[in-house]
């Protein structure tokens, strides 16, 4: 069985990244537990708590998501966990958090090159995938959504209300992508304040074949993210 863990920084990337894999993998092949990673200090381990599952007796890939609860603790748990996850067969490994409201586009490569420090790369590499400026932003750029969460969020409203053309838009110079789409829920009397169902509601509606076929090219992100998922899945 193929093994991936990926350690995200909260909530949002964990329905996310939990529905986004059942749609590239396959409803049939894959089965998904969820955790939740908190406290840890110099005296006490990092507490693992169980939170759901998406089970499939017949799974051929198993996936671990952890909820590191904090953007910079993901680099950390992701160290931590380095060789109990290789030793129990974890092929594929990723960490998972936002640039913003920590960073700026300018501090990304910085941050990238943090985020290795004192990783283990062998023999599994883990890798990291940042939402640019947030991964808000990703579900921005699947734009047909927002038609589906209300017929009233039409291009001329969202267009309206972002102030750019998400289908033009280089989203990634999006300062704030999490309120932008606050900001377009808004016309409709909806919010997003990553409230779990203002979550859920959002992820239900993204189109997973669009973003992977497209979204390559969009955000360098996106493109190793999908590239590497491809690989080992095939």
């Amino acid at each position: 069985m193929k093994k991936i863990a990926i350690f995200v920084e909260g909530q949002t990337e964990q329905i996310f990244f939990h529905r986004l894999l059942i749609e590239i993998a396959g409803k049939n092949r894959i089965q998904i537990n969820n955790y939740k990673l908190s406290g840890g200090s110099d005296a006490s381990p990092r507490v693992r708590s169980f939170v759901g599952r998406y089970e499939n007796s017949e799974a051929e890939v198993f996936v671990s998501i952890f909820d590191s609860g904090a953007d910079n603790r993901v680099a950390s748990d992701v160290r931590d966990n380095y060789d109990s996850l290789v030793k129990s067969g974890y092929g594929l490994i990723f960490g998972v958090r936002d640039v913003f409201p920590q960073f700026s586009l300018v501090d990304i490569p910085k941050l990238r090159t943090g985020l290795m420090f004192r990783i283990k790369t062998k023999p599994v590499e883990p890798v990291f995938i940042l939402g640019v400026m947030e991964i808000e932003a990703w579900f921005i750029a699947e734009h047909s959504h927002f038609g589906r969460l209300d017929s009233r969020l039409t291009d001329h409203v969202v267009r309206g209300a972002l102030g750019v053309d998400p289908k033009t838009f280089d989203l990634r110079n999006l300062p704030g992508p999490a309120d932008s789409l606050h900001i377009v829920y808004s016309k409709v009397g909806r919010a997003y304040r990553k409230r779990k169902n203002q979550v859920e509601d959002t992820v239900e509606r993204l189109d997973y074949a669009e973003m992977y076929l497209n979204f390559h090219q969009k955000f360098e992100d996106a493109d190793v993210l999908f590239t590497k998922l491809q690989e080992y899945l095939s």
